[in-house]
């Protein structure tokens, strides 16, 4: 990895300093060329005024440095030259900065995205898919035209560096006197750096919260609508929409607040620079008319290098955002390696406990305990909130157990490699989801090696393929947002035939008919029972179509996870 986010400090500059650091040599690159760029500006400006010093005093010579003393003719060509020279510096400093841009913000999304992957299943379930996706797309979006931003003020830092080193060797005094200026304006924004700052982390905090409104909204909208609660919502996002704009509005404001104070500045400054032109012989003008030349440039540079420190001050909170985020996905890595497994005979959960770490500790189990033998088929039951689905996720290996163990054939659980374990293993969710794609798609679900042939037979034995086999185009209908909708039970049993498809040896089922209809239940139940016969089946649910194939019911609801035979009709 790159490693963009990798500083948690508070200072601003630090993280700030970090990206450039991660990206020298484009860094360096962009210096260099803002240097260059500066030189031969300055270059144009001195050459700009001695030409018109020249024309005006009727000399025929120009006194060029280094050069010594050119015709006006010649120089005026020099003159196209450097500007044809300032021309391409421009234009390969411009490709640099998009670059260094691209890199960044990139490599900002990309690490995220891995860190975000690399976490364990915990830490993806704190995250709701509103800040997910204020994580990866928007923020690092807007950091685009931050860093942007930043870069153009740091290639204008070079540039006036550049210019002030030339001035150096034409008038010492006077370009200190343009430095001590710099300085003092530094000084006066600093109050408006800090509360761009204290804005900027408000800024974060308000998009969150306006992110996270909105996938509520979204994943939310039957409810919503069924229960009249429309208008609440509405109230709901306008008021974080309307404290989000807010914030940028007050960010807008104090970014433009520095722009009349400067240019007042630079206005003084051109006045200085007339008393001193209108008061000085002209024997000192061809000496002092391009360095004043040159001062009024470098204070229109001045501006974009003051806008950059501004931005350093906004762009502070947004690192430390990602940083921390970032910092808490890698102390949650998933766990990987460990033994291979490819069948086993038994699964022995011993005294298991798992807390989801909040102050009500209702949620999750204590101290659990079953057997599991190859080719059962076992329901888990016992009332709303007991745990079920917990356990499922338990033995799925998405959680670790808080306390006691799941062993595997006398392995536990926690010493076997998850990839081979969820080969063997697989899970159909309480509420299953497709993909934007084909059926087919949806089956394979990103897997490899699965042919036509394994996808219409999970098709057969999850109940669904006469349905899918009627469609226009078969397996090879699309499905998803703007597409073909199915239906809640045969979303359901393509879930199963998604898990079916690899011929697992366990299936762990979370409530498969927990919201569709008496029909569709019907149909799941069919592909349940197939999915019976041919593998080791853990099913949590309390619809007694379901139970009924199953050998064995384990009670949640009992002490320690009674178990006792099903009743089968």
């Amino acid at each position: 990895m790159t490693g963009y986010l990798i500083d948690n400090s508070a200072s601003d500059w630090k993280p700030t300093w970090t990206l450039l650091w991660r990206t020298r040599l484009l860094a360096s690159s962009q210096a260099t060329l803002a240097s260059l760029g500066g030189i031969t500006e300055a270059v144009i400006l001195s050459l700009f005024a001695q030409i018109a010093l020249s024309v005006t005093t009727s000399q025929r010579e120009v006194d060029f440095p280094l050069l010594g003393g050119q015709s006006s003719t010649g120089a005026t060509f020099l003159l196209v030259l450097v500007i044809l020279l300032r021309l391409l510096i421009g234009v390969v400093g411009a490709w640099v900065n998009g670059r260094l841009v691209f890199k960044i913000v990139v490599g900002i999304r990309e690490e995220l995205i891995q860190d975000y992957i690399s976490s364990d299943f915990t830490a993806k379930d704190n995250f709701d898919s509103g800040e997910l996706q204020q994580l990866l797309v928007t923020f690092p979006s807007q950091g685009n035209g931050l860093i942007q931003g930043l870069t153009q003020s740091i290639a204008a830092l070079f540039t006036v560096i550049a210019m002030f080193i030339y001035c150096l060797f034409e008038n010492v005094s006077m370009t200190l006197g343009l430095l001590l200026s710099g300085i003092l304006m530094s000084l006066v924004l600093l109050p408006l750096r800090n509360l761009m700052r204290r804005y900027s982390e408000r800024a974060v905090r308000t998009q969150i919260d306006l992110s996270t409104t909105v996938a509520e909204s979204a994943d939310m909208r039957t409810e919503l609508e069924v229960f009249g609660a429309l208008e609440e919502q509405r109230s709901k996002l306008l008021s974080r929409s309307q404290t989000d704009g807010s914030i940028g509005q007050k960010i807008a404001i104090s970014k433009q607040i520095f722009q009349p104070a400067y240019q007042t500045v630079t206005y003084l400054a051109v006045a200085l620079g007339l008393l001193i032109l209108v008061t000085t012989s002209v024997a000192d003008l061809n000496n002092l008319a391009p360095i004043l030349l040159m001062s009024l440039r470098m204070l229109t540079y001045g501006q974009v290098v003051q806008q950059g420190l501004l931005l350093v001050a906004q762009i502070g909170p947004f690192l430390r955002y990602l940083n921390d985020t970032a910092a808490g996905f890698r102390d949650r890595r998933r766990r990987v390696g460990g033994s291979p497994i490819s069948a086993f005979r038994q699964i022995r959960f011993r005294d298991v406990s798992f807390s989801y770490g909040e102050e009500d500790d209702s949620r999750g189990i204590k101290s659990v305990s079953f057997d599991l033998h190859e080719g059962e088929s076992v329901g888990l039951i016992g009332p709303s909130g007991v745990g079920k689905s917990t356990v499922l996720k338990l033995l799925i290996a998405m959680y670790e157990p808080s306390s006691g163990s799941i062993e595997i054939d006398d392995l536990p659980l926690s010493e076997i490699d998850p990839f081979h374990w969820r080969k063997t293993a697989t899970y159909v969710p309480q509420f299953p989801r497709v993909m934007s794609g084909s059926i087919s798609d949806n089956v394979r679900f990103f897997r490899e090696g699965i042919s036509d042939l394994q996808v219409k037979n999970s098709l057969i034995d999850a109940d669904v393929w006469d349905e899918i086999d009627a469609l226009p185009d078969g397996t090879d209908t699309l499905v998803g947002v703007g597409s073909h909708a199915l239906s809640g039970g045969q979303v359901q049993r393509i879930a199963i035939a998604r898990a079916l498809v690899t011929a697992p040896s366990l299936i762990i089922m979370d409530e498969p008919t927990s919201a569709i209809d008496e029909r569709s239940e019907n149909e799941v139940a069919r592909a349940v029972a197939t999915a019976a016969d041919k593998s080791t089946v853990l099913i949590a649910s309390h619809r007694p179509t379901i139970l009924q194939h199953c050998s064995r019911l384990i009670d949640l609801g009992r002490s320690h996870g009674d178990e006792h035979d099903a009743e089968v009709r």
